[in-house]
């Protein structure tokens, strides 16, 4: 009798086991399919916030996931502290991450910093960059009337 009571306990922990890690799967890939899909007007302001506090910081690692950010989601409440901070930027990769994400973004202060960067700065591989970004603007003009 005690052994037939542990294979029903047994079993019962198998069947609850594998309940509990379904349910947790199924919840895992309906939450992950709307992370790409985040649009402008669904980020939060305190977000924002914390990338543009982010974009101002001193790690290295956060500015550049901030400004990575910046340019992924298109967040044009950005352009100005980016613009900023590749006004102050020492670091040339750190520069050349900025470009991109203003480019990302497109409108027309940020065509304004980049077109300065590429007129001030003196490393040849940003201002190769931003020229190139300038003419993509110039190319598709659609980008700027965002």
């Amino acid at each position: 009798m005690t052994t037939g009571k542990r294979n029903f306990i047994k079993l019962a922990v198998i069947i609850l086991t594998t309940v509990l890690l379904s349910s947790q799967i199924y919840a895992f890939n309906t939450l992950g399919n709307n992370i790409t899909k985040t649009l402008e007007n669904e980020i939060p302001e305190a977000a924002i916030k914390n990338l543009a506090n982010g974009i101002a910081t001193g790690n290295l690692g956060v500015k550049r996931c901030c400004i990575y950010l910046a340019g992924y989601y298109e967040i044009k409440e950005l352009v100005h502290p980016l613009t900023e901070q590749l006004a102050k930027e020492t670091d040339t990769n750190t520069k050349l991450l900025i470009v991109l994400a203003l480019y990302k973004i497109g409108n027309p202060e940020a065509q304004k910093a980049i077109r300065e960067l590429a007129n001030k700065d003196v490393n040849s591989s940003v201002k190769d960059l931003g020229k190139a970004v300038i003419n993509n603007f110039n190319l598709y003009s659609s980008f700027i009337n965002n």
